[in-house]
């Protein structure tokens, strides 16, 4: 099992770089929204006296956001395009 979930982190990766190198490849500025990732996938539990609503439906979205990898593209799409002389803004 630990087998394959580490093939299917590498793949993850093997994709984001692939993805990142084209883009930094064909464009000089590039434009992204700003998301606050960690502020995203926070927990929607709540507290003991006002419990949060749809936690499990936001419990499946905090995991597909962060099973994506936003902010690792992000991160990728800064610096390769630093590295070929190109900007990132937000």
């Amino acid at each position: 099992v630990q087998r394959i979930h580490a093939r299917i982190g590498n793949a993850r990766k093997d994709f984001l770089h692939k993805v990142t190198r084209a883009i930094c490849n064909n464009h000089a500025i590039v434009y992204i929204e700003d998301l606050r990732v960690k502020q995203l996938s926070k927990s929607a539990a709540g507290s003991q006296s006002e419990p949060g609503r749809g936690v499990r439906a936001k419990s499946g979205l905090n995991k597909a956001i962060l099973d994506q990898g936003w902010y690792e593209f992000r991160r990728q799409l800064d610096y390769k395009l630093a590295w070929k002389g190109g900007s990132l803004v937000a």
